[in-house]
């Protein structure tokens, strides 16, 4: 068993477009196109006859609806009860999040993810918490602030996944020293 994040996946819904990312976008029908569109550095992506689009912040579902909309404009046939000209939005490939494993970890550093890397991914990653790291008390830090705070053996326990949480890029996940221990 390990825990390294799947990249083969089906694109979750609320996953979140951002800059890096490239949308796939195939059309068929009537009218027949395909674009591998890359979100820019102005969380746009530049739809030919349509214009710059912005998608970065938005789910993938609703970036989905956005496009599709978009394309309607100039694929007549799209919208309506008959239509004839139909469109399917991918995820091409996935950006990348840099986190930083600090405090009591095996191998504390900073870490290159898939964008759907996941709590337990980084630090299986990192080897986990060191001998004298805690397991109770993992601190998920984002913009300064601890966000969540991890306790992992509910999930070895008990199997429950609440606690494994999804990173952002410039996460911090902070490992404190163990308060009690039991041999």
């Amino acid at each position: 068993i390990t825990f390294e994040p799947n990249p083969n996946i089906p694109t979750p819904k609320n996953y979140q477009i951002n800059i890096g990312d490239q949308i796939l976008v195939s059309i068929w029908g009537n009218s027949q196109a395909s674009y591998q569109l890359v979100v820019n550095r102005n969380g746009q992506i530049q739809i030919p006859d349509i214009g710059p689009v912005f998608i970065a912040g938005m789910s993938f579902e609703e970036a989905e609806e956005t496009l599709i909309d978009k394309l309607s404009a100039i694929y007549y046939d799209m919208k309506g009860s008959t239509p004839s000209t139909f469109a399917q939005i991918d995820l091409g490939k996935m950006r990348s999040i840099k986190v930083n494993i600090i405090g009591e970890a095996s191998t504390p550093g900073t870490y290159t993810l898939p964008a759907t890397a996941s709590l337990f991914n980084a630090l299986y990653l990192s080897g986990g918490p060191s001998t004298i790291g805690s397991f109770r008390s993992i601190q998920i830090i984002r913009n300064n602030k601890v966000f969540k705070t991890s306790d992992i053996y509910n999930y070895l326990v008990n199997g429950n996944q609440s606690e494994n949480i999804i990173l952002q890029d410039e996460d911090i996940i902070f490992i404190p020293t163990a308060e009690l221990q039991v041999k």
